[in-house]
């Protein structure tokens, strides 16, 4: 494939070189990591390489390692380029700004409501731990998902014609 059959940037593409090369250090190294799925110590180095932009992970390769490690490491970064990429022509306005700062709040008002339900008898169980991380996720998501969308509108902002603002 040619680098003008490319569909992302180049920045996307070193980002998950660097999501991989993150990957396999969790698993202790490009030896240990191969050990683990079922490709060669030496893929696993290429697929790292940031030089070697035509060399990527399969798939599995990336399931298997990521499930050793207990990290979503390259699928997050994978998705968050995703996300990127499917809004980039949408433009935010105030009132989309002012949806994701309700959403933000609702989420972080659940995780309020389970923190002081689980903390009701002084004693956190297992159970009530596992809601309060499901619960956190949920709040890291939204908060995530609104820096994405606002890193989005400044790029677009900074990059289109300049607002002519009325003195009056």
């Amino acid at each position: 494939m040619s680098d003008a059959a490319r569909q992302l940037a180049q920045k996307d593409y070193l980002s998950l070189k660097a999501a991989f090369r993150h990957l396999v250090d969790l698993a202790g190294g490009c030896e240990l990591a191969a050990e683990q799925t079922r490709v060669q110590k030496t893929s696993i180095s290429d697929y790292g390489k940031p030089h070697m932009l035509a060399a990527f992970p399969p798939a599995d390769v990336v399931a298997d390692l990521q499930a050793a490690v207990g990290s979503q490491i390259f699928t997050r970064t994978l998705k968050q380029i995703g996300r990127a990429y499917a809004s980039q022509g949408a433009g935010l306005t105030g009132d989309d700004v002012m949806a994701m700062s309700v959403r933000l709040q609702g989420e972080l008002g659940e995780f309020a409501i389970v923190a002081l339900d689980a903390n009701a008898d002084g004693v956190l169980s297992v159970s009530e731990v596992n809601r309060l991380i499901k619960e956190a996720r949920d709040v890291a998501n939204a908060a995530n998902h609104t820096v994405d969308q606002l890193l989005q509108l400044r790029d677009k902002k900074a990059a289109g014609p300049r607002e002519v603002r009325d003195a009056g």
